[in-house]
């Protein structure tokens, strides 16, 4: 086990930005010198009945036994892993998807409706993928069903409360509690890739990075002037992004942090309390108005940001977390919170990392696939219910990997 490293110090900030969620209007206001604050015209939506695989946030989802999955064979080798609140999933490369945990059981199986996947992602109570012919499948159970009106998408992210899907050529979608169809995101065009917490964050095809929503006001509010108001940003401090993250919550309002790795290969984080410093009686944080480099990494490669804990994975494919260290989600044998990164120490090397609020899960470079922290509704797919603070592997059923 390594020993706990020294506190890291980082010097208190300033606000440096608001938000905005595309479908609302905006006025145009100047922050700061870092911050670019986007007009945004209003869309006006109309709202069907139901949108398959949207749960709305007031509902919940069963959870299934963690010890009556279905015997259906994962065997195909894992071509993606994702995580959320209380489940797991992995894409194979035969198209399939496979889910675990709060909905699905304690061991893998295939979830129906879904085939030719090319991309996945999980939310709040529910999973989507993107398919080879363009539609998006979501499902909140075992069973998938196609989202009408999207066509030609190659990307899909879910968080909290909304999903959003990329259209090839033709910018961004987003729906979920506060706009019920997909709807296109005004100022968001070239997009190289996403990430949906409690609001999205996108990496343009400049490398640069815009977020939009109120995620982060819940972080800023006693220091936001314009605090409620919804609101585009572009992180002017940050430049040649290359992987970002957004750590959320199931059921919290916010504390939402986002970590971005830069083509430098440092690692920047900022929001809520992202290195552990959530006080769990009073709610507190410590949480960063604008991003701070995390000490000691200076090869990163990806990050995956988890509710209050997030991994990276470094430059010799060692997998490394930090902060909250309730269930073992970090992975080190101990339940100790850490404010600094600490490795993995029982994964060898590593080619991906997905992390939610309790878990998280890697894929070793042989392919076979590892979860640790929190096991209540069986996300780590070992088969069992208890919590791990070391990784664990998934085990397939009946057969497989």
């Amino acid at each position: 086990m390594p020993p706990r490293s020294p506190k890291a110090t980082a010097p208190r900030v300033a606000l440096t930005a608001a938000l905005s969620l595309s479908c609302v209007s905006a006025t145009r206001a100047q922050i700061d010198v870092d911050v670019a604050i986007r007009r945004t015209r209003a869309v006006v939506v109309a709202v069907p009945a139901r949108v398959p695989g949207l749960t709305p946030r007031a509902a919940s989802v069963p959870a299934a036994s963690p010890l009556a999955a279905p015997v259906v064979s994962c065997d195909a080798p894992v071509a993606e892993v994702a995580v959320g609140p209380r489940r797991s999933c992995t894409r194979h490369t035969d198209g399939r998807v496979c889910c675990w945990g709060a909905g699905h059981g304690g061991v893998p199986a295939r979830v129906e409706g879904v085939a030719n996947a090319t991309h996945l992602s999980l939310g709040g109570g529910r999973g989507c993928a993107a398919l080879a012919g363009g539609a998006v499948a979501c499902w909140s159970g075992a069973a998938a069903d196609v989202v009408p009106g999207l066509g030609d998408v190659d990307l899909v992210g879910a968080g909290q409360r909304q999903v959003c899907a990329r259209v090839r050529g033709d910018g961004v979608r987003c729906w979920g509690d506060r706009v019920a169809v997909p709807t296109r995101v005004e100022g968001v065009d070239d997009v190289a890739s996403f990430a949906v917490g409690v609001d999205p964050c996108v990496v343009t095809a400049a490398r640069g990075l815009h977020c939009w929503g109120d995620a982060l006001l819940y972080t800023y509010r006693h220091a936001d002037p314009w605090a409620g108001l919804y609101r585009h940003y572009t992180l002017r401090s940050l430049r040649d992004v290359r992987a970002v993250s957004v750590g959320w919550r199931e059921h919290a309002a916010g504390d939402a942090f986002v970590c971005a790795v830069t083509g430098d290969h440092r690692l920047w984080c900022w929001g809520g309390a992202f290195d552990g410093s959530h006080d769990r009686e009073t709610g507190a944080t410590s949480g960063r108005m604008t991003p701070v480099n995390v000490a000691g990494v200076g090869d990163a490669v990806t990050v995956a940001a988890g509710g209050a804990h997030a991994c990276v994975i470094r430059g010799n494919a060692k997998l490394w977390c930090w902060g909250d260290n309730t269930h073992g989600q970090l992975g080190d044998g101990t339940r100790v919170h850490r404010n600094v990164p600490v490795e993995v120490r029982a994964l060898g090397e590593v080619t991906a990392v997905a992390a939610s609020e309790g878990h998280t899960c890697a894929q070793a470079r042989d392919g076979s696939l590892w979860c640790w922290g929190r096991n209540r509704d069986g996300e780590l797919g070992d088969g069992t219910t208890e919590d791990r603070d070391v990784p664990v592997r998934v085990r397939w059923a009946p057969t497989g990997g």
